[in-house]
């Protein structure tokens, strides 16, 4: 904090600018810098900085002629996000992307870029909960030959919502996708940290689920096909009872 003294015509200043408080009181002008709380990083949060940082490293360790094919290779292409919205990215993000999707999925780090092979599209997938799982039902008949799957889902929530980005987790890495019936029950209470069915008593509730497919050469998502239904639980017990004037229960 510090006191001010005003002079050539200005006479006072009130307000904040760039994180600095004016104001007045029994001392004069005042200035302080605001207050701000800290915040702490989440354990998710701190995991995805030391992962970032590794990668950074990994990249300042290319030679100069791999640094250039991977800026070379960031100016020929954009990125289209799980979301469907196409990004620029810089040669170093490029790295990144592709080594750390093809390390979920197993694969070894590249240090050129691969040829920009994209993987096919996500087929038809049904969602599907009950009371005591939590199911993806995937398309038969699809040639999964080289593709990968990535599973993201939300925790139970009974809002409506045209949204649900921000909730999503990364669920279940499949590093070789799958027809037919895939359990997810057990991955997503991991990844949420809550038994499944969330209660056992009355329950109305919805989870949303997205899938990426992945080329596995390539380490390039295709944008997430993003799934949602309901649970409902009724309410358990004796029903409904009718009680007479001598209130005994008939």
């Amino acid at each position: 904090m510090a006191r001010v003294q005003f002079g050539a015509g200005i006479t006072a200043i009130r307000g904040s600018i760039g994180g600095w408080t004016f104001h007045k009181n029994r001392s004069g002008n005042i200035i302080r810098l605001r207050g701000q709380a800290s915040r702490e990083s989440s354990e998710k949060q701190t995991r995805a900085h030391e992962k970032h940082q590794r990668f950074l490293t990994e990249f300042q360790r290319l030679g100069e002629s791999s640094k250039i094919l991977w800026d070379d290779f960031a100016t020929t292409f954009t990125k289209t996000d799980k979301f469907g919205e196409d990004k620029t990215l810089t040669g170093q993000n490029w790295f990144e992307s592709i080594n750390q999707v093809r390390e979920l999925i197993g694969e070894t780090i590249l240090e050129i870029p691969p040829a920009r092979d994209l993987p096919i599209a996500v087929p038809v997938i049904e969602l599907l909960i009950d009371e005591t799982s939590i199911k993806l039902n995937v398309e038969t008949g699809i040639d999964f030959t080289n593709t990968a799957f990535l599973i993201r889902t939300t925790s139970p929530f009974t809002r409506t919502t045209t949204s649900v980005r921000s909730a999503l987790r990364l669920t279940r890495v499949l590093d070789q996708a799958v027809s037919g019936i895939i359990d997810i029950t057990a991955d997503w209470e991991d990844t949420h940290g809550i038994p499944y069915p969330p209660s056992t008593i009355a329950v109305c509730i919805k989870i949303s689920s997205m899938i990426q497919t992945v080329n596995k050469t390539s380490g390039i998502t295709s944008p997430g096909l993003i799934l949602s239904d309901d649970l409902r639980i009724a309410v358990a017990g004796i029903g409904v009872m009718i009680i007479d004037s001598t209130f005994i229960i008939g």
